[in-house]
């Protein structure tokens, strides 16, 4: 399934100060495309342990990380003791998948968070290999009639879109090279948390950290994937 995001600089404002963290050693590539940046700042933290007294920044930015912790609402609640009054605090999470999607999705994981990581690279590998010869297949899917019970809706479909959001996580993209993809399988197979939340959970985790009023975004080609959300603090 292709996606397309407007790529924005990173450090677009260099005046304002940025703290970046993961708990991986991840930090280590990042610290070296960053570190000609005076006023960026990488460091290795869990999120349940954040070096950070309470009220310290203006703007908070999670993607993709919430829902690979133990527990996403109690994180989420940690990331917004951090804002400060009138702060703003933005996250993506996965949201729930189609039923089928989700069935396999938790019979396979099952089974892939128990390998070493070079094992679940290998099947990862696979997945994009089934992915791009899926893609391969031009002839679109007619479905005629919605299936409400599998959350299928009638109407054409690339066949590895369909297959993609309805039954098996099997990403591949045109527009980015295999090994790309690898990482986007193996990031979704082998973490041992990836949990799934409707839109009004997370609404719920914003009113509780005293922030009532959030946007809710999709792009599109993001409909089974997750969900963007935001909002301000109260003052």
């Amino acid at each position: 399934m292709r996606r397309s995001l407007v790529r924005v600089p990173f450090n677009l404002n260099p005046a304002a100060q940025r703290h970046c963290i993961d708990i991986s050693l991840a930090v280590e590539a990042a610290y070296k495309k960053t570190r000609h940046m005076p006023n960026v700042m990488i460091s290795q933290a869990s999120i349940f342990s954040l070096p950070y007294r309470d009220a310290s920044f203006d703007l908070i930015y999670s993607l993709g990380v919430l829902h690979h912790t133990k527990s996403a609402p109690e994180a989420f609640q940690i990331l917004a003791k951090k804002l400060k009054p009138n702060g703003l605090l933005g996250v993506y999470i996965y949201n729930i998948k189609p039923f089928l999607r989700e069935l396999t999705d938790q019979a396979i994981r099952e089974i892939t968070t128990r390998m070493s990581y070079q094992r679940c690279r290998k099947f990862s590998q696979g997945m994009t290999k089934l992915g791009k010869s899926l893609a391969a297949i031009k002839q679109p899917l007619l479905i005629t009639k919605d299936i409400p019970l599998l959350g299928i809706s009638k109407g054409r479909y690339p066949l590895q879109q369909f297959i993609y959001n309805y039954f098996l996580k099997c990403w591949y993209s045109s527009g980015q090279d295999e090994a790309y993809a690898d990482l986007v399988n193996q990031d979704w197979y082998h973490p041992a948390y990836a949990t799934h939340h409707t839109k009004e959970e997370i609404r719920a985790w914003f009113r509780q950290a005293g922030i009532p009023k959030v946007t809710c975004l999709q792009p599109k080609g993001w409909e089974h994937s997750g969900y963007f959300v935001s909002g301000r603090k109260r003052g």
